[in-house]
């Protein structure tokens, strides 16, 4: 039944409370468990728990989900491992929270209540809520499993989860508990690969150009903008286009690509500020151009910026519909 539960919960978000909309599915469920399901299925009760009271504590009387959150506390007060609750209600915090400040309290907060056992009997579902807490259940596990052979044996079990999600990051976390270098060296390269994953959010942790490949902040931001603007009018524009031939769709998102770049300097302008020099260009290729190149879309970026730096790129993409 756990893993049934474990399958359901990837994929969707473990600790998100739509609104409107319901409330987590680990919630519903519990909302309706008694005593005897949280004797015989102790850690997705206690984790429904510490979701619950996450949630009431964020959101208190405002909560339009205040029915289901009543129903699983009052449920399963007194039933299930308060200590793994707790930390759960932390970790929900943690995964929902958008103030550094806050966050960094609340990161402290969960690495004082890790304790081995506890973090062992839930990994699996830890490892599912893992990319929502920015690699710190990769770096605690990692430094439990250093000397507590109860969380080791926790991740060996992870690895053989039949959740796919679940199992892959497992083995990522057993190479990294299974590396030979010093403990400190380990963590280091996780924390650098989490800092990497958000080397676009501010505070930036390196300075240009280290950090971005155009060499200037805020040129690639227009960029990524507008890429994104682009898409977000294509995916509107499908499914008045589903029947289409993909040409005619390769057609509508380069025709979106070429506006909204078209257009940043206009942007740039209104906006006070000094944009780049932009000329965009497009064609379409012949049939036979295709066959012999094997792709519907050839890029190529050029990127010149005096003085600091000269870029061509491109890349070939194949279409599929």
């Amino acid at each position: 039944m756990e893993n049934l539960l474990l399958a359901e919960c990837a994929h969707r978000s473990l600790v998100g409370w739509p609104s409107p909309g319901s409330p987590p599915l680990l919630v519903r469920w519990a909302a309706f468990a008694t005593p005897a399901v949280a004797a015989t299925l102790p850690v997705p009760c206690a984790i429904a728990m510490g979701l619950a009271g996450a949630h009431e504590q964020r959101e208190g009387i405002r909560s339009r989900h205040k029915i289901w959150t009543s129903r699983v506390l009052q449920r399963l007060n007194g039933h299930v491992d308060q200590p793994m609750s707790w930390l759960w209600r932390d970790l929900a915090l943690l995964a929902e929270e958008r103030d550094p400040v806050a966050a960094a309290g609340l990161r402290l907060s969960v690495e004082k209540q890790a304790r081995p056992t506890l973090w062992g009997r839930s990994l699996e579902w830890l490892l599912l809520l893992g990319s929502q807490i920015e690699g710190l259940d990769v770096a605690l596990t990692v430094a439990l499993a250093d000397k507590h052979p109860t969380v080791r044996r926790a991740v060996s079990r992870s690895c053989c989860s039949p959740v796919l999600p679940v199992r892959l990051r497992a083995a990522g976390v057993r190479a990294a508990t299974e590396n030979t270098r010093p403990l400190e060296q380990r963590l280091l390269d996780i924390v650098s690969a989490s800092v990497d994953t958000r080397r676009a959010d501010f505070p930036r942790p390196l300075s240009a150009p280290s950090s971005t490949w155009l060499a200037d902040h805020g040129l690639e931001d227009l960029v990524r903008g507008a890429t994104r603007r682009a898409v977000a009018e294509f995916a509107r524009s499908v499914p008045d286009l589903g029947a289409a031939e993909e040409e005619h769709l390769t057609a509508t998102l380069l025709a979106n690509l070429v506006g909204e770049f078209t257009a940043l300097p206009a942007h740039t302008r209104l906006a006070g500020v000094t944009g780049p020099h932009l000329r965009v260009g497009h064609r379409t290729v012949t049939k036979k151009e295709e066959r012999g190149n094997g792709a519907d879309i050839g890029v190529v970026v050029d990127v010149r910026a005096p003085g600091r730096l000269q870029l061509r790129t491109g890349d070939l993409i194949q279409v599929k519909k």
